[in-house]
């Protein structure tokens, strides 16, 4: 299951980066993994993230997740404000 779960969480952040692009990208986009091929119709727009550390990146980029687990928690440690 912990297995499953970080597959889970790489696949996350990988749409995310793809996501975070400045290219504007035409067709699907294909990302490769252990687990075989995920192909998306076009980047990610919304991105959710499940750990602060990838709020904290995304954040830093300029880039507001749509969601994240435990906000006040993360609030009292981290003090990024989103653009």
């Amino acid at each position: 299951m912990k297995k499953f779960a970080s597959l889970f969480i790489l696949i996350i952040l990988i749409i995310s980066l793809v996501g975070c692009t400045s290219k504007k990208e035409e067709g699907s986009i294909t990302i490769e993994h252990e687990a075989g091929t995920t192909v998306l119709e076009s980047p990610a727009k919304r991105v959710v993230v499940l750990e602060w550390i990838y709020g904290e990146n995304l954040l830093s980029l300029g880039v507001q997740p749509v969601g994240m687990t435990d906000i006040p928690g993360f609030k009292e440690w981290v003090n990024i404000d989103a653009n």
